[in-house]
């Protein structure tokens, strides 16, 4: 079965009618019978019952309509899409990012895609990714771009691994923290001062699990979503702040903040998640390598020193395939 076939099944229980689905679709109406006759010979069953006040769908054909209106919608705006792409014309897309990938590669990617496609609409969305991630799987939007923590077992999703980067502690300089000799304090030490941070790994909080129970408050003594405010914690006390390196390349860069020296160590697995059907769009296909290419001109700071100042940075790899 084509998708020639599954609009002449469609139309014809729209319309209740083979005349008035032959007109419809460009055809006579003998010319559609044949056509409808053949495929009921393929699939060995028949899809309508005639009579003289018109046709009547069987099961058979009713599922088969409600199973291709969507392939049938898809197909329309791949076709649309790339007449627009072709022409110079506006399309559109839709990407939910996660927390950190609003500070990481949203905007790198967004400057990227309206180079690529000035007449493109770039809707970014913001909110929290197991909420975008729901939004991506019933179609409403294109793409989201989080972490790989949060991918669900879903056939119909699509993950693809963007950049991986390391997840560390960070304060202001001149943190009493800074000042104890090596090695490098555990995570019982850091845990003397309140955390800032997104969110606490279920490694984390294992680990803290036989701590006193101050210890333990202060593991999520400051939680947001919002990394500037993080920064903003941390730079205005002796909070800990944990995040990607990438978050703040410049606030480390600058000296406004310090890589702490810690023997905890966690990673950060950046993903892409498409709905598998919206794959054949070209312009979710195109994100995806601008995405790719966006997070290799991420700078490297995986050898930042506690004293603030990287190494030469050397450009990020992406990498491919799923988590």
């Amino acid at each position: 079965m084509d998708v020639r076939q599954l609009r002449q099944v469609t139309e014809i229980c729209d319309a209740g009618s083979f005349s008035r689905a032959a007109s419809s679709l460009g055809l006579s109406q003998p010319a559609l019978s044949r056509s409808i006759e053949r495929l009921e010979r393929q699939l060995g069953m028949r899809l309508f019952e005639r009579s003289g006040q018109g046709v009547r769908p069987t099961e058979i054909a009713l599922h088969i309509v409600a199973r291709a209106r969507r392939a049938l919608s898809d197909v329309s705006t791949v076709v649309q899409e790339v007449g627009d792409l072709a022409e110079g014309r506006a399309g559109s897309i839709s990407i939910g990012v996660g927390a950190a990938v609003r500070a990481i590669l949203a905007a790198p990617l967004a400057v990227r895609l309206k180079a690529a496609y000035p007449a493109l609409r770039i809707q970014l969305v913001n909110g929290r990714a197991r909420e975008l991630i729901v939004d991506v799987a019933e179609r409403r939007l294109d793409m989201v771009i989080t972490t790989s923590e949060l991918v669900p077992q879903d056939r119909d999703l699509v993950c693809t691994s963007l950049f991986r980067d390391e997840v560390c502690f960070f304060a202001r300089p001149g943190h009493p923290l800074l000042r104890r000799p090596h090695p490098p304090p555990d995570l019982n030490a850091l845990l003397d001062y309140p955390l800032a941070s997104p969110g606490v790994s279920p490694v984390l909080i294992a680990q803290a699990q036989a701590f006193e129970p101050r210890r333990r408050d202060n593991l999520t003594a400051y939680v947001t979503h919002d990394y500037s405010l993080i920064l903003d914690i941390v730079r205005r006390s002796d909070a800990i702040g944990q995040a990607p390196l990438s978050v703040y390349p410049h606030a480390f860069a600058d000296g406004e903040i310090v890589r702490l020296p810690s023997d905890h160590v966690d990673r950060y697995h950046c993903v892409s998640l498409t709905h598998r059907a919206a794959m054949f769009s070209p312009v979710v296909c195109r994100t995806l390598e601008l995405a790719k290419a966006a997070a290799l001109d991420l700078p490297d700071l995986s050898s930042l020193r506690v004293s603030g100042t990287p190494a030469a940075p050397p450009r990020r790899r992406a990498v491919t395939g799923a988590p």
